[in-house]
C-alpha cells in the first residue's frame, strides 16, 4: 500500500493525499469525497466525518448526504499534507482567477472548490494505478488495511470501530472475525514460544548447576579421605617442597 500511495503522490500530489487519508483515516471513499474544509481542525489535530457523496449512475450526479457524525484524530504527518494541500489549492484558484468557496471540498476538480469529486472517479484513478504497477488491490482496501493495521497493534476495538464509523464493536469484531482469528494464532505462538523458551532457559540453567556439582563432588570426596590423621605420606621431593614453603 505504501508504494501505491507514494506512486500516486508523485503523479498528482491531491490523489496521493486522498490514498493516504483513506489509509489513515479508514473513512470510506464516499467519506473523504464530501470532506469539506471546515471539518478539519487543525488546532486540535482531527476531522469530523458529516456527510458522504453518493454518486447516481443515471443523472451522473453527486450528492452529499448526511451521516452520523464522528471524530478521527490525525498525526502530524498528516496535518502537515493536507495544509500543503490547501496552499496548493489556494494558489491554484488565484492562478485561476476564482475565489474559494466558503465551504469548498478538499477533494475537487474545480479551482473553487464548490463541488466534491466523484468516488467512482477516484476509485477509477486507484484501478489504474494499481494494474499499472502489476497490484491487485481495491480502494476499499485501503480501508481494511487501516482497520487490520490497528487491531494487530493492539488499539482496542472500540477506537478501531469508531474510527471506521461502524455502528458498535460488534460489528468491528464480525467484519474482521477472519483477522482476529489469525492474529490470535500468531499471538499463540509468540507466547508459546515465549514460555518454552523461558523454560529452555530454566531447564539448561538447571542442568548446568548439576553438572557443576557433579565436577565439585570428586575434590570434595579427595579431600576429604586427605583429612589430617588420613593423608597418606609423599615423596621425599614433595616433603622437602613442603618444608621449604614452611615458615
Amino acid at each position: 500500500m505504501a508504494q501505491l500511495i507514494e506512486r500516486a503522490w508523485t503523479k498528482d500530489p491531491a490523489f496521493g493525499l486522498f490514498l493516504h487519508l483513506a489509509a489513515v483515516s479508514g473513512a470510506r471513499r464516499g467519506e473523504l469525497c464530501g470532506l469539506r474544509w471546515s471539518d478539519l481542525d487543525f488546532d486540535e489535530g482531527a476531522l469530523t466525518i458529516r456527510r458522504t457523496v453518493m454518486t447516481s449512475r443515471a443523472s451522473r450526479s453527486r450528492t452529499p448526504r448526511p451521516t452520523p457524525a464522528r471524530r478521527i484524530s490525525l498525526d502530524a504527518v498528516t496535518l502537515a499534507r493536507l495544509s500543503d494541500h490547501r496552499a496548493r489549492a489556494e494558489e491554484m484558484a488565484t492562478t485561476c482567477g476564482v475565489q474559494v468557496v466558503a465551504q469548498a471540498y478538499v477533494f475537487t476538480l474545480q479551482p473553487s472548490g464548490r463541488d466534491p469529486v466523484r468516488p467512482d472517479h477516484m476509485r477509477r484513478r486507484f484501478v489504474s494505478l494499481a494494474k499499472a504497477m502489476g497490484v491487485e488491490a481495491r480502494l476499499q482496501d485501503l480501508r481494511h488495511f487501516a482497520a487490520t493495521r490497528l487491531l494487530a497493534a493492539g488499539v482496542p476495538v472500540r477506537t478501531v470501530s469508531g474510527r471506521l464509523g461502524h455502528a458498535d464493536a460488534a460489528m468491528t469484531l464480525n467484519v474482521y472475525a477472519h483477522f482476529l482469528a489469525s492474529s490470535d494464532r500468531q499471538a499463540a505462538d509468540v507466547v508459546g514460544n515465549l514460555v518454552s523458551g523461558a523454560r529452555t532457559v530454566s531447564a539448561a540453567s538447571n542442568e548446568l548447576s548439576a553438572l557443576e556439582g557433579h565436577v565439585e563432588s570428586p575434590a570434595l570426596n579427595s579431600r576429604s579421605a586427605l583429612a589430617p590423621g588420613h593423608r597418606r605420606a609423599g615423596s621425599a621431593q614433595d616433603q622437602g617442597a613442603s618444608a621449604e614453603r614452611t615458615p
